[in-house]
């Protein structure tokens, strides 16, 4: 994945390695619509880092049919994870975490804040607020969260 003039492109061998096939030979490289980074004052309740983590989910009222998919960045209180399809507002989902700080797989329910397409019908940010999660992995997302904080800031 490349960005460039505030847009963010992926390439054709990126995409395909994510487990998905072309029907025909792609072209070199999707656009996605423009990244606007947000320059204000931080709202957030808990500082939010970037971070690449393997998560499984699947909507709560679905038994089975788990979709494999990475953390874009995470805090105590969510994460941001890119989903092919798009998710209604205040949809529960199911969610596997592994952190590479905690030994075990972390089981967590989730609600859907937002979901944006950024690629028409095929790729979705789906911003996530976490609504169980155990109060040692929640100490323990803080504790990550403040040492890459302070990498950053030296």
């Amino acid at each position: 994945m490349r960005s460039g003039g505030g847009a963010v492109w992926i390439s054709a061998l990126e995409w395909g390695s994510r487990g998905r096939g072309f029907k025909s030979r792609p072209p070199d490289f999707y656009y996605f619509k423009e990244v606007n980074m947000y320059k204000g004052i931080e709202r957030r309740k808990y500082s939010r880092v970037n971070a690449t983590f393997v998560v499984s989910y699947k909507p709560k009222e679905i038994r089975e049919g788990y979709d494999l998919v990475q953390t874009k960045n995470i805090s105590q209180g969510g994460m941001l994870i890119t989903t092919n399809r798009y998710f209604k507002k205040g949809t529960q989902l199911e969610l596997t975490i592994r952190f590479p700080f905690v030994p075990q797989k972390i089981i967590a329910t989730a609600e859907v804040v937002d979901c944006k397409e950024i690629a028409k019908n095929f790729l979705y940010e789906t911003r996530l607020r976490l609504l169980d999660l155990d109060v040692e992995i929640f100490r323990k997302i803080g504790e990550y969260v403040r040492k890459v904080l302070e990498k950053k800031n030296k």
